[in-house]
This record gives C-alpha cells, structure tokens and sequence, in this order.
C-alpha cells in the first residue's frame, strides 16, 4: 500500500461548515498501487466518475420523491431534506469512489472515518434541531442515512464490473 500522493481530493464539499474535512482525510487514505499513468484511461475515468455523480443525482432525485409524495412533506421540509440526502449520498459516494475494488477491501484512514462521523452527526443536528433550516423528524434522518448505505452497497456492486470493463480496475 501507498499513500494518495499523486491523487486528487474530492472536490465536494457536503456541507461547507467543515471544509478541512473534506479532502485531507481521503487524500491521505491508503489505496492499492497504480504501476504507470496511462492517458488512454484518462477518459475511461472520467466515464465513471460522471456515472458516480449521475447515480448520487438519482440517489438525491429518489429521496426528494419518496418524501414529496410517500411522505407528503413540503417545500420548506424538502429543502432541508435535499440537504441531508447531498451530504449523505456524498458520504457514500467517497466510501465507493475510494477504492477500485469493493466496498471495505481497504481500510479508510481514520481521519476519513472522523471527518465522516462529524459530517454525518453536524448535519443531523442542525437538520433534527431545526437550526438555519426546518426540523425533520429523526426517523425521516435516520431513514435516508440508512438508505445513503444501501446506495453505498449497490453503487459498490455496480462498480467493480464497470471499471473492469473500461479497463482500470
């Protein structure tokens, strides 16, 4: 194993409070040797990553329907509600993006995982406490943080196959 040194952070930042969490923790997360850079699969990786972002735009789309018309929520719930499901599904997406191969074949750094918790725990406190924003139940919370896992499981399953298709995994 090698440190990311020649990796790029992610550039999103969930939440915009914390923004020293965002980058360093993956930056410096280990992940498996990549022997040569070859050009050719420059545009391969840029094939899966707009895929990555089409699938967390569906993860996001998904949530705001359920609770629009499952849920009957209104606008100023839903607004808040798309707060969470972006910094959620943005959580699950730097789990799976992290690593070529599946999801936990490689241990995330520590500071990847506090930098996580915090996010996860600032943005259910102010979505739950109704700070700068309209409170959401804690069950509505809970149930989209348990559903940015399952999009973390099956964006993972769909992953791998992908990259060895296009050659980089």
């Amino acid at each position: 194993m090698v440190e990311a040194e020649d990796r790029l952070p992610f550039a999103h930042n969930s939440t915009g409070l914390v923004p020293q969490f965002r980058g360093v923790p993956v930056t410096i997360s280990e992940i498996g040797f990549t022997p040569g850079k070859d050009a050719r699969k420059a545009r391969a990786n840029y094939n899966v990553e707009s895929r990555m972002g089409d699938s967390g735009l569906i993860f996001c789309t998904a949530v705001l329907a359920i609770a629009k018309y499952r849920l009957g929520l209104g606008i100023d719930m839903l607004q808040t509600l798309a707060f969470v499901a972006v910094v959620f599904g943005n959580q699950a997406t730097t789990y799976t993006n992290r690593e070529r191969q599946r999801l936990g074949s490689n241990r995330p750094s520590r500071l990847l995982i506090a930098s996580s918790v915090a996010d996860v725990l600032i943005v259910s406190t102010l979505a739950i406490r109704g700070i700068a924003m309209t409170p959401l139940p804690i069950l509505v919370v809970g149930g989209i943080l348990v559903s940015a896992a399952v999009f973390a499981f099956i964006l993972d399953v769909a992953k791998v196959p992908v990259f060895r298709s296009l050659g980089i995994a």
